[in-house]
């Protein structure tokens, strides 16, 4: 059978044994200086997500079996979905059981391109400073998955409406109201950076795989 892409989480980070991991923004910022020493920060592209992996030791057959993956997905045009390791949920649902099987959307975009509005959330849901957002995207057969940090706490109505909240970075063009959202978790899908895979032998039986993949989003 062959190998669909992009692999679901399922299919290969849920395999990982993971001990140590990182989830960051990759910046692409411009610094420079005026005469006066005044520096100045100028954003020339919204910031990609980066994810630091490294696993703990895997016995080797089970490690050999996800190095093929890996090396699959090293491959061009093949990509993966990955969510915050730290992050499976939100705060307030940790485990997605209150979420169960609610079916969040957008319901506003505001003009500021900063604030969101979700709608669909259980009565009284509960998203945290620090969560993770993710949500589809753009037109049919060219879907692409935002990914966002939410930087302050609301609460839902009783109608499962939030207020509109601060997320980072910024909403890039094409998101649209009724947009699926995705909480538990929030996975976006990332490409393995080359050059970045590597195997560790971990006395005979054992090894740890590390790497590091950034978001993709076409």
């Amino acid at each position: 059978m062959a190998i669909t892409f992009p692999l679901s989480a399922q299919a290969f980070i849920d395999l990982l044994t993971i001990e140590n991991a990182t989830f960051k923004p990759s910046r692409n910022d411009q610094l420079s200086g005026l005469g006066n020493g005044q520096p100045l920060n100028t954003e020339l592209a919204s910031p990609l997500w980066q994810v630091d992996v490294s696993t703990g030791p895997i016995p080797n057959d089970d490690a050999e079996a996800i190095a093929a993956l890996i090396e699959r997905l090293e491959q061009p045009g093949n990509d993966f979905y990955v969510y915050n390791p730290r992050k499976l949920g939100p705060r307030m649902d940790r485990d997605g059981s209150i979420l169960g099987a609610a079916t969040p959307t957008i319901h506003t975009l505001a003009s500021n391109n900063h604030q969101i509005r979700v709608d669909g959330l259980p009565s009284g849901y509960v998203l945290s400073r620090g969560d993770m957002l993710a949500f589809e995207y753009g037109p049919t057969g060219q879907k692409r998955r935002a990914m966002h940090r939410i930087d302050e706490t609301v609460t839902a109505s009783g109608a499962g409406l939030s207020p509109l909240f601060e997320v980072f970075p910024h909403i890039r063009p094409g998101a649209a109201v009724g947009d699926p959202v995705f909480l538990a978790p929030a996975a976006m899908r990332a490409k393995i950076i080359p050059g970045s895979y590597s195997i560790t032998q971990v006395g005979a039986l054992h090894q740890r795989l590390s790497f590091s993949a950034i978001q993709k989003l076409i």
